[in-house]
C-alpha cells in the first residue's frame, strides 16, 4: 500500500486473491481516517461512485475507473496533506486552495492581458492544442481561454494557429 496526497493505493487484486473483503477494509480504514482532524470528506470506491459533492466530483475525474486504490480523502480548508516532519506539502489535492493556482500563457502573438475570471488548469490542454491549431484527439474536461487565443496575433478565429 501507498498513500499520497489523500490517496490510499493498493494491489487490490492481491488483497481479493488473498480473500481479503476489500469493501469492509476499505470502510474500515475510512472510518479511521473520517476521526483525523483536518479531514473534510473521505470516499471508498464504493462511496465515491454516488458522492456529489465537488471533491467526489475532482476524484472520480482524477481516478481511472480501473484504478487500484482503497480510500482517498480531501482536507479541511487551510488544510495540506504532510508527512509531517517537514515544512513541504503535497500539490494536486482535492480542495480549492490548491485548485486556485495562477496560469501564465506567453508565446509568439500572445499579447499581455490580465484575466479576473475564474479559470481552470484544465483549461490548460485545449488552449494550448487551439493555441497551435491542434484538434484534440479525445474528449478534455477544460475549455479554450478565449481570452489568450483572441489576442495572438493574426488570430481571426478560436484555434487559429499564431502566425
Amino acid at each position: 500500500m501507498r498513500f499520497s496526497g489523500g490517496l490510499l493505493i493498493a494491489d487490490v487484486p492481491a488483497l481479493r486473491a488473498r480473500g481479503v473483503n476489500v469493501d469492509s477494509l476499505s470502510d474500515a480504514i475510512a472510518s479511521e481516517v473520517r476521526r483525523r482532524t483536518g479531514i473534510a470528506r473521505v470516499y471508498t470506491p464504493r462511496s465515491l461512485r454516488t458522492a456529489s459533492d465537488a471533491a467526489a466530483v475532482r476524484w472520480r475525474r482524477t481516478l481511472p475507473a480501473d484504478f487500484p486504490w482503497l480510500v482517498c480523502a480531501a482536507v479541511s480548508p487551510d488544510w495540506v496533506w504532510s508527512n509531517g516532519k517537514s515544512l513541504g506539502a503535497d500539490h494536486g489535492q482535492m480542495n480549492a486552495a490548491d485548485l486556485n493556482v495562477p496560469i501564465v500563457f506567453m508565446g509568439p502573438g500572445i499579447l499581455p492581458r490580465r484575466v479576473d475570471r475564474p479559470v481552470r488548469t484544465v483549461d490548460i490542454a485545449p488552449t494550448l492544442a487551439a493555441y497551435l491549431g491542434l484538434e484534440p484527439t479525445e474528449p478534455l474536461d477544460g475549455a479554450v481561454l478565449r481570452e489568450v487565443i483572441g489576442t495572438a496575433k493574426g488570430a481571426t478565429t478560436v484555434g487559429a494557429a499564431p502566425r
